[in-house]
């Protein structure tokens, strides 16, 4: 097995239907064999509210303001804004591990471990599913329990997209 080579694209603030383009080109690149490496896209979008497939129409409030984009990945309804972080790893599973479960629990874990070096603990979230994620330790002081980063994988034929949205400078205010 040849080297696996993780190229990180920190890109700013992107406009999330451009960056979902962005994201479907690499995508396909990489089914495509025309890229022969993984990408991380790490970056920010103006306020947005995504709404998936299995999305409670109870569950979109005042949107006043903020753009709302329907997408194809399962969840409900997930807000993006300015200062939050949201990492899109687009990755070839079969050059690891093509499980998908495995890749999730895989995915926690470095997580969790990047917390730890920022001093944040964190665990998987109790009864952890592939849509859970990862949680604030809630035995660590002062700060209470909170989900950390929804994980929305989107598998194809063996390769991965998806997001991941570690909300730790995000305010909510568009």
């Amino acid at each position: 097995m040849s080297e696996r080579v993780l190229e990180v694209l920190d890109a700013g603030r992107v406009p999330y239907r451009e960056a979902l383009e962005w994201q479907r080109s690499v995508a396909q690149a990489r089914i495509g064999a025309q890229l022969d490496h993984d990408v991380l896209l790490l970056l920010e979008h103006p306020a947005v509210v995504t709404v998936g497939r299995t999305a409670q129409p109870r569950h979109l409030l005042d949107t006043a303001g903020i753009e709302v984009v329907e997408v194809e990945r399962g969840g409900d309804v997930t807000y993006h804004g300015p200062g939050q972080l949201v990492g899109y790893p687009i990755l070839d599973l079969r050059r690891y591990r093509p499980d998908l479960h495995w890749y999730l629990r895989a995915l926690e874990q470095t997580l969790i471990e990047a917390l730890a070096r920022l001093g944040i603990p964190a665990q998987p979230r109790a009864g952890a599913n592939p849509r859970d994620g990862v949680c604030h330790d809630p035995s660590a002081q002062p700060n209470p329990v909170r989900l950390v980063p929804p994980v929305g994988p989107a598998p194809d034929r063996g390769r991965v997209g998806g997001g991941l949205l570690p909300a730790l400078r995000g305010r909510l205010d568009p």
